[in-house]
């Protein structure tokens, strides 16, 4: 007991250090990992841990999808990559034993730093890359660095996953009941984080998630502000204004911005459904790649008959590249993988189809029981706020990317989400202590 307690301070930390290094490099984040774990061994009570399990039902899925994965290891006729696959998805089973079972109480106090932590990693890679951005531009006078891709190129996560990150940290400053850090005079940081990162997060151009920002937060910020009429007024002004302005200073002017929205508005999806690619050129955009991806995989899982069970954790990349090969797809089969499309080893960009097509229906299902689960939970946790836009956004996200194949989605969502069902099963103490 007494070693448990020793240690505790440092399992916090490390976890805040977690959070702090997911937005920047994968080896920092594999290590706060791993130490994380090695720190939590040490001063483990596994017979808590255990009946933790047995109660806190939410994280079995974690678990149940992690054992379909390693079954599917058995029918999938790339050993190699389904081992590796089962290596990498480690985190499947490590984050949510560790935070959500193995971690008995998460107290408000920790919470927010927890939260402060996961901001100022955002925050940090934000300036590191806009004066990154900035001396590109002095020195070879092109703007492109300070936008989308380019703009995150020092970092692992690309601009869609930092525009995750971005839009969270941002939530969190905006809705979050602050109690123990950014109150009175510190408030007026908050603020000075909040515009900073709006800026970052706009420069990103992540399309989705200046949608979903325009969709969710502004009105969820003006709603909030109508407690007060005249508040509320001066709120919905100050916004309608500043879209307006921004807005026209976009359409009106030459950035990659309004490129990135125009093509969504003048996309062509008829090259995702042509029955031969010879000699056509392969310009998908990101639209009609991921229709095209998505063809491929339900052809697959009709061609293979594998809607049950899937075609196995290792044998995506194959029927996909084996469909791509039947429509002619130009150097798809070169010798040399730096003359194939880059697409070629790409996964399905849908969490959902990918856990479909790699252990079927049941995979399916249970994927969308992680997603859509906490959903349904939100309001018996008090600090719902910043679980809400996450889960909602998270959702979206999944439904245009493999969030969970990567390791810039999976740290980041498995973490915030074993967070939060440790807050819901320990709602009672947390009501106790007047959270």
């Amino acid at each position: 007991m007494g070693k448990a307690i020793r240690i505790q301070p440092f399992l916090n930390f490390t976890l805040c250090l977690l959070a702090f290094s997911i937005p920047t490099k994968f080896i920092f984040s594999s290590i706060c990992l791993g130490l994380l774990c090695l720190l939590w061994l040490f001063q483990a009570d596994y017979k808590k841990v255990w009946d933790n399990f047995l109660k806190r039902r939410a994280l079995w899925p974690w678990l149940v999808f992690y054992i379909l994965l390693a079954i599917s290891y058995l029918y999938s006729e790339d050993k190699q990559q389904a081992t590796f696959d089962l290596k990498s998805k480690l985190a499947y089973i490590i984050i949510p034993i560790v935070v959500g079972l193995g971690i008995d109480f998460l107290d408000r106090k920790f919470l927010e730093r927890f939260f402060v932590w996961l901001i100022l990693g955002v925050t940090t890679t934000a300036v590191i890359s806009l004066g990154h951005a900035a001396y590109i531009w002095q020195a070879e006078g092109t703007t492109s660095s300070f936008f989308y891709h380019d703009l995150v190129s020092l970092f692992d996560p690309n601009a869609v996953y930092a525009a995750w990150y971005s839009i969270f940290s941002i939530s969190l400053l905006l809705f979050m009941p602050w109690k123990f850090h950014f109150t009175g005079k510190n408030n007026a940081i908050r603020v000075v984080l909040i515009i900073f990162l709006l800026i970052f997060f706009l420069l990103l151009s992540a399309r989705m998630f200046t949608i979903l920002f325009l969709l969710l937060i502004i009105p969820y910020i003006i709603k909030k502000s109508f407690k007060q009429r005249k508040r509320g007024i001066l709120v919905t002004t100050v916004i309608a204004i500043t879209l307006f302005v921004g807005g026209l200073a976009i359409s009106i002017t030459d950035n990659p911005i309004k490129s990135r929205f125009e093509n969504l508005l003048h996309r062509d999806n008829e090259k995702a459904w042509l029955t031969d690619y010879t000699d056509v050129p392969l310009d998908f955009d990101n639209a009609s790649l991921r229709i095209f991806l998505w063809r491929l995989g339900i052809e697959s899982l009709n061609e293979k008959g594998a809607w049950l069970t899937g075609v196995g954790n290792g044998d995506v990349h194959h029927v996909l590249r084996e469909r791509m090969v039947f429509y002619k797809i130009p150097n798809i089969s070169d010798p040399n993988p730096a003359m194939r499309p880059g697409f070629h080893n790409a996964n399905l960009h849908n969490m959902f189809l990918q856990s479909l097509l790699m252990i079927g229906i049941s995979g399916l299902i249970i994927m969308s029981i992680i997603a859509f689960t906490p959903i349904f939970y939100l309001h018996k946790v008090l600090l719902y706020q910043p679980f809400l836009l996450f889960n909602i956004t998270s959702i979206f996200f999944m439904m245009q990317e493999a969030v969970l194949q990567t390791q810039a989605g999976m740290f980041f969502y498995i973490l915030i989400n074993s967070i939060f069902w440790n807050l819901y099963y320990n709602k009672y103490q947390i009501k106790k202590q007047h959270l």
